[in-house]
């Protein structure tokens, strides 16, 4: 997450960014996360775990489920599955597509 993402989220909640980041945010030592309740999901999560900033996440949440750790086996796949309701929804789409989009996203 970096400081656009802070901007534009703080603007969304209509919170100041001093605000946002405190309630909402961590540092670590690579930048700033979004903090994590104690089951670790994310605090913007409600409770139909649907996330309340969908339009304005940061790149770390719009390339989800496609993270490596996630698709580091059919099991790892299967526990984001349970976790996330729209995995298995919508077309399949091919891993290199999935690869050129982050790559695309992360310019």
């Amino acid at each position: 997450m970096d400081e656009e993402d802070l901007t534009e989220m703080s603007e969304f909640f209509g919170l100041p960014i001093l605000e946002f980041r405190r309630l909402y945010v961590r540092r670590l030592w690579r930048g700033m996360s979004l903090r994590e309740r104690d089951n670790y999901d994310c605090v913007l999560l409600d409770a139909n775990h649907r996330c309340m900033a969908y339009r304005v996440r940061p790149l770390q949440c719009r390339i989800w489920p496609f993270w490596p750790s996630n698709l580091r086996s059919p099991d790892a796949w299967q526990e984001a599955a349970r976790r996330c309701p729209g995995i298995g929804q919508g077309p399949v789409i091919r891993l290199e597509q999935i690869e050129a989009q982050r790559l695309e996203m992360a310019r």
